[in-house]
């Protein structure tokens, strides 16, 4: 059976959906606390693993960088916008993924400078709506060195949109990110507080 790229893309879209939906009932039924999935590019093997792995080793090395700055900046009115020089690169970086937090009454997508380069998070302010830095707006609960030193990107939204959050997932990974739609992506998910350790690795295809 043959796709056409527009049925390829939404099979993908509701593989999130179904995802995303699956861990909002897990955190009001079997969690005892905020629950996390993470989705990451499926790792390649050989020589392009090789330096794909050393490349995260630079990127979090450039990631102290900026948080170094950050402190030396520390006077600066708004220290969350000092986001140069920007440790991603496309030949030097770690792999891609995104995370999703699911609290009590909502829940979010976040990327980290790990992962998300400054003129990404420029494109997908300026082409999506929603997104912010976790620096600015209404806190997400994270403490203020966290938000200095990973500079946290993302969308806090409401149970009941994750159809909306799976089209956002899909829109960074295969428009932003440029994956081929029939990329394996891997999910990692736990509940911290239960202690619940739902999957490691599992592939969504």
């Amino acid at each position: 059976l043959v796709r056409s790229a527009v049925e390829e893309r939404r099979r993908r879209v509701l593989q999130l959906e179904n995802y995303l939906a699956l861990m909002s009932r897990r955190v009001r039924q079997e969690g005892k606390g905020e629950s996390y999935a993470v989705i990451d590019e499926e790792p390649e093997v050989g020589a392009e693993n090789g330096m794909r792995l050393a490349g995260r080793v630079r990127a979090a090395a450039s990631v102290d960088d900026v948080a170094e700055q950050r402190d030396d900046q520390r006077n600066d009115p708004d220290p969350y916008f000092v986001r140069e020089p920007d440790p991603w690169t496309v030949r030097e970086r770690s792999l891609r993924f995104m995370q999703f937090g699911f609290c009590e009454k909502w829940f979010f997508m976040e990327m980290t400078i790990s992962t998300l380069a400054a003129s990404e998070a420029a494109r997908l302010l300026d082409e999506r709506t929603g997104f912010r830095y976790a620096g600015t707006g209404q806190p997400w609960g994270y403490r203020t060195t966290l938000v200095r030193r990973h500079d946290p990107f993302g969308k806090v939204y409401l149970y009941g949109d994750e159809g909306v959050a799976a089209e956002d997932a899909a829109w960074v990974w295969f428009n932003l990110w440029k994956f081929p739609l029939d990329s394996a992506l891997l999910v990692r998910a736990a509940s911290f507080d239960g202690r619940f350790r739902f999957e490691h690795g599992h592939r969504l295809a």
